[in-house]
């Protein structure tokens, strides 16, 4: 198993089911930094992708509409399978938005619950 990742948006590693964990730090994601974040994953764990991501937002104070938009591109699902995000409850209500209308290329879904995230993304039937 390899070890952690350290990029400018996250801590990134394989849990013991194989999900991509990705623990994000207290930012404003701006383009750059998410675009940098998405190489660095890419080209670490290129041998077992594209993955299930637990991605953890409770500390992103903002995601700017670019860094949403390109999340949203099919650039995305070359790196990420699924994704199960957690935030804070009171964010559901833009992230759901988001969801809706970027639509993004890979089945995704927020969570207050990390247990639930996980159980989610292990019941996904994708191979």
């Amino acid at each position: 198993m390899k070890k952690k990742l350290i990029t400018p948006c996250a801590e990134v590693w394989l849990d013991h089911d194989g999900i991509l964990y990705s623990d994000f730090r207290e930012m404003i994601a701006e383009l750059h930094e998410v675009q940098e974040h998405m190489a660095m994953v890419r080209n670490y764990y290129r041998e077992y992708l594209p993955l299930l991501q637990i991605a953890d937002a409770r500390k992103v104070k903002q995601t700017k509409k670019e860094s949403r938009d390109y999340l949203a591109q099919d650039d995305a699902a070359q790196i990420i399978k699924a994704s199960a995000v957690l935030v804070k409850p009171l964010s559901k209500i833009f992230g759901n938005l988001f969801i809706k209308f970027s639509k993004p290329p890979f089945p995704t879904k927020l969570f207050s619950d990390e247990k639930q995230a996980r159980e989610w993304l292990l019941d996904l039937n994708l191979d």
